[in-house]
């Protein structure tokens, strides 16, 4: 039994020759589809040749009628040795197979799969196009839905980015999940200067959870009474029915209040709302 890699690597050199001089000859498909698996796990596991296992693999989805097992372990063969571009096709063709062990939830596991190579690649409006088609089929998966979001973004379509936020948002079942989701994606829209959609965004979280503290918090680091009335006036508004008030959401009330009275010159509404505003105080004390 040799004991030195370079001992090893002696008798897997010898062995790949040896497949290689057999496959010169052999041309019924079974036969080389053996070989081929054979020098494919030569390469693989004994020469850890990664380059090499993928060229091997691509040979044998030929000569095995495009089996599955072939083409991903040519996918992930050339994603371990650096080449996703490579990589990403194959994963586009699993992608697209009906005959896959896992179904539909495998082949979109591809596109995500075949989506984050092709952006790896440089390939990023290919990586946009497999991304936003896949989320449409599961808008729930947080990894599809951040990279249809970034892509959306870094293709400067805004409206696009706004659509996958909403739409991951609808599809959370978890509703403070949502609302996390919500806050992340306005954060970065308005890192981009996207104000407006990023105010959307903040109203649908809003809308979600208005007495959450983090939305309140995010809300009034990014919005003014003057052109978001509604919005905040539904976090404060909520904060009067919360279980627990603190400083800043009482302030927030007052705000409102003064709104009412000042701007809207609805004193009967001011008056509700500090009336609101005083009986919590008094209940904390």
């Amino acid at each position: 039994t040799p004991r030195s890699e370079e001992e090893v690597a002696a008798v897997v050199q010898a062995r790949r020759a040896a497949v290689d001089g057999l496959l010169g000859h052999v041309h019924e498909p079974a036969e080389r589809g053996a070989l081929l698996l054979e020098r494919y796990d030569l390469e693989r596991y004994g020469a850890r040749d990664l380059e090499a296992s993928a060229k091997t693999a691509e040979q044998l989805v030929e000569v095995t009628d495009e089996d599955a097992w072939a083409m991903e372990r040519a996918a992930l063969c050339w994603a371990a040795a650096g080449h996703p571009g490579h990589a990403a096709r194959w994963a586009e063709h699993l992608s697209l197979r009906d005959d896959l062990p896992g179904g539909a939830a495998e082949a979109r596991a591809w596109s995500s799969a075949s989506a984050r190579w092709f952006c790896a690649a440089g390939e990023e409006g290919r990586a946009r196009e497999i991304a936003l088609v896949a989320h449409l089929g599961d808008p729930a998966d947080l990894y599809l839905s951040a990279l249809s979001l970034r892509l959306s973004l870094d293709g400067g379509d805004v409206d696009l980015a706004v659509q996958v936020v909403s739409r991951t948002a609808e599809a959370l079942d978890d509703r403070g999940l949502a609302v996390r989701w919500l806050l992340t994606a306005a954060s970065l829209l308005e890192a981009r200067g996207a104000t407006d959609p990023m105010r959307r965004v903040l109203a649908q979280a809003v809308a979600l959870r208005p007495e959450d503290a983090a939305v309140r918090a995010a809300v009034l680091a990014a919005t003014r009474w003057r052109g978001d009335a509604a919005t905040r006036a539904q976090v404060a508004e909520a904060a009067l029915t919360a279980d627990a008030v603190d400083d800043e959401a009482l302030a927030l009330v007052v705000e409102l209040a003064l709104v009412r009275g000042f701007v809207e010159h609805d004193v009967g509404a001011a008056a509700l709302v500090l009336a609101g505003a005083l009986a919590r105080e008094g209940s904390e004390h």
